[in-house]
């Protein structure tokens, strides 16, 4: 049976907003970050666990099909270890919000000799069309030990 060494939440966004602002095409936005206290002196195999939900708002005039990714990473930049990857399609009947949901985990993970593990959460819209941040946006992460 697992152990819980520690959870964390990082709420960006609690609510859809009235005035979304929109993505920028193909650079990586931070959603969520969060830092798990694990002790150096954890022994046995570590295990974490994600959820996290972006809501977005398509175009009425989106002229293509809109993909959204989702990556998780080992770290606080999109140049760290990725741990998870996602890609959603929009088709051009999808207009309106769209809430992406996911649940993920990462398997023996390494103690961390510093303490902490971080893991960030970034979101990538590749359409020139205007895709809104609307929200809500949360990312939640727990760490298990044996």
């Amino acid at each position: 049976m697992g152990i819980l060494i520690d959870a964390r939440t990082s709420m960006n966004i609690s609510a859809p907003l009235d005035a979304p602002d929109p993505f920028p095409v193909n650079e990586p936005v931070l959603v969520g970050v969060v830092g798990l206290n694990v002790p150096p002196s954890t022994m046995g195999m570590i295990r974490v666990q994600f959820d996290a939900v972006v809501g977005i708002l398509l175009p009425s005039q989106a002229k293509t099909t809109t993909k959204v990714i989702l990556a998780i990473v080992s770290g606080d930049s999109m140049a760290a270890p990725i741990v998870y990857l996602s890609v959603q399609s929009f088709s051009l009947s999808d207009i309106d919000s769209q809430l992406i949901t996911l649940s993920a985990s990462n398997y023996n993970t390494p103690v961390p000799v510093s303490g902490m593990l971080v893991y960030s959460l970034f979101a990538i819209v590749n359409t020139s069309s205007a895709v809104l941040r609307s929200g809500p946006e949360s990312f939640n992460a727990s760490v298990y030990g044996d």
